[in-house]
């Protein structure tokens, strides 16, 4: 191979790898993931093939497509920040239009593809995701008020309602809850992040809580969207779509979730009152509040997986299904949360 062509190689590998860092597909594979998840319990174990690569193929590509345009809009802000001034939109290695051409073109396509391998109604949800991240959140919230995300975040907890709704046809109290559980979850994640380059976005002027509000109120309001994030946690339960095993584990997982939101926050306070609260020692509680805010939906949708024991064979795979969900969760906890952050920080939207 002459040194030509491995030049030409490398660069058409170089824009490949542009082109698909606009979808930011370790994100997709998240929002994937939530809405496959809940197929499961929704068709009682049984969903349809066709509906459930629907929904992978048409959720990765709204999801794709929604992240594109979002990488168009916001082009002026990551030109600003140091976290995102080397994407290829700031740094002029894929013309702009190109990304929304792409965006739109993918949703197109999603929707014709959920509507055809599932349903009208998921189609319209996956949609609608888009639709408020790019109007709601990119658009208006973002760079309007230190409570974006909240609101904002409703985009981000629509996959289980796609993947209930290409299951079942309808939606109903428990995937009202599911979407509860990524909702009210999303604010503590999205603030542990935010807390650790709040500089950068001060920088660009985008009122991030953290950056705005101050640390201290970010992690008082964070432990309130634990508390809600644990209470709809524990609702497909009571209405009969989950089992022992989904209630131990979501029950177990929204008191840490809780107990270290709240530790969080005292760690913020002099070294007296943190002995006065009980808070021992030099750790640093904001990796370990971003370790367990990564750590949280996923348990929460592997224990989903485990339906009401039945027979003694359903039995035995709910006890196979509880011993892997408790090996992936020591495994979670095991990794250095820096490690964590710098993942999550990568994947993070401006």
């Amino acid at each position: 191979m002459s040194a030509v062509t491995a030049v030409a190689q490398r660069t058409a590998l170089s824009v490949a790898r542009d082109y698909l860092s606009l979808l930011k597909l370790r994100i997709v594979a998240l929002l994937d993931a939530t809405a496959v998840g809940v197929m499961i319990p929704a068709a009682h174990g049984h969903p349809q093939i066709s509906a459930v690569l629907a929904v992978l193929a048409g959720g990765t590509l709204a999801a794709g497509g929604a992240h594109a345009i979002n990488c168009w809009f916001d082009r002026d802000i990551d030109a600003e920040m140091s976290r995102t001034r080397r994407r290829p939109l700031p740094a002029g290695r894929i013309p702009a239009w190109h990304a929304l051409a792409i965006g739109i073109g993918l949703n197109i396509l999603a929707f014709v593809v959920l509507w055809v391998g599932a349903n009208l109604l998921a189609a319209l949800l996956a949609l609608a995701g888009t639709l408020i991240y790019v109007f709601v959140y990119t658009a208006w919230l973002k760079r309007s008020t230190p409570q974006n995300i909240v609101i904002g975040g409703a985009a981000g907890a629509v996959p289980p309602l796609v993947g209930w709704a290409a299951a079942t046809g309808h939606l109903d109290a428990t995937a009202f809850a599911l979407f509860g559980v990524i909702f009210f979850w999303t604010p503590p994640h999205f603030w542990a992040l935010a807390q650790m380059i709040k500089t950068d976005y001060a920088r660009a002027h985008v009122p991030m809580l953290p950056a705005i509000g101050g640390e201290r109120s970010a992690k008082r309001q964070s432990i309130v969207y634990a508390v809600l994030t644990a209470a709809v946690s524990v609702v497909p339960f009571f209405t009969g779509s989950a089992g022992a095993i989904y209630l131990a584990g979501a029950v177990v997982l929204g008191v840490g979730l809780v107990g270290i939101t709240v530790l969080d926050l005292a760690a913020g306070v002099p070294a007296n009152s943190r002995r006065s609260l009980g808070v021992r020692g030099d750790f640093s509680w904001g990796n370990q509040s971003l370790t367990a805010t990564r750590l949280y939906p996923r348990a929460v949708a592997r224990t989903s997986f485990c339906p009401r024991p039945g027979s003694s064979a359903s039995r035995r795979r709910l006890r196979v299904r509880s011993a892997e969900w408790t090996v992936e969760c020591a495994a979670l906890l095991r990794n250095r949360p820096a490690s964590i952050r710098s993942r999550a920080v990568a994947d993070l939207d401006p």
